[in-house]
């Protein structure tokens, strides 16, 4: 299984929403990434409830089930194959990703805070607001900064910049929509840069927005079958 497309689309996908009216929620998503000269696509539908629990069904380009929590509980069901991973890592749990914090409208941080960032500085330019953040002595070793820019009171911008002051990667945030009444942008997109002067480009379109009861529950209640093959993979 090319596990790591999977493992990207679940960390992008964890979200849950502060709406007291919210009970499930379900998306179609399409992402394009460009590595290399090669255009890599991966489609898929997530349903997520309120209990936290996510089930991302990747159509292509392999068929994959993933199911994660908010505990960090993770697996990953190959069907042509009958084969699962499974794992257990809070850095994967449905609470620590980009659009829980949208969803739960606390999109004025993006959880720098949550992961020990402080707020350095606060500029306002051409119309935007420009916040400058610091990482905490964990991440001190990734990051010497992190930018956050804000137009109109919504987040369109992220860039990260490692110890020898290189930018790493910059995010934009587009598209906005209203779902359960939040600011929720329905195309993101990702740009990282490597040290040996690699870059890659990835866009991600949200579309079918669902909610509530017009959610399907058939993949919310979908069960691994027990004779699943258990895949394991040595970590470095």
């Amino acid at each position: 299984m090319k596990l790591l497309t999977v493992f990207l689309v679940l960390m992008l996908f964890s979200f849950k929403t502060a709406n007291e009216n919210f009970e499930k929620i379900s998306f179609t998503m399409q992402s394009k990434k460009s590595v290399k000269g090669k255009l890599i696509v991966t489609n898929a539908d997530i349903f997520y409830n309120v209990d936290g629990k996510m089930v991302t069904h990747v159509l292509s380009p392999i068929e994959t089930i993933v199911i994660n929590n908010s505990k960090g509980d993770l697996s990953i069901y190959n069907p042509s194959e009958n084969s699962v991973y499974k794992d257990f890592n809070y850095m994967q749990s449905t609470e620590t990703s980009t659009l829980y914090y949208f969803l739960k409208d606390k999109n004025n941080e993006l959880g720098l805070r949550s992961l020990g960032f402080t707020l350095k500085g606060t500029k306002f330019e051409n119309g935007y607001m420009i916040t400058t953040w610091m990482p905490s002595t964990n991440y001190m070793k990734l990051f010497s900064s992190v930018e956050l820019v804000y137009q109109q009171g919504k987040p369109v911008f992220t860039k990260f910049i490692n110890n020898k002051n290189q930018v790493i990667k910059r995010s934009y945030y587009y598209n906005y929509s209203k779902v359960f009444n939040i600011n929720f942008p329905l195309a993101i997109t990702n740009i990282n840069y490597f040290e040996n002067g690699d870059s890659t480009v990835e866009k991600t379109v949200f579309s079918n927005i669902k909610l509530n009861g017009n959610v399907s529950n058939s993949y919310l209640n979908f069960i691994i079958p027990s004779n699943a093959k258990l895949i394991k993979i040595e970590k470095k």
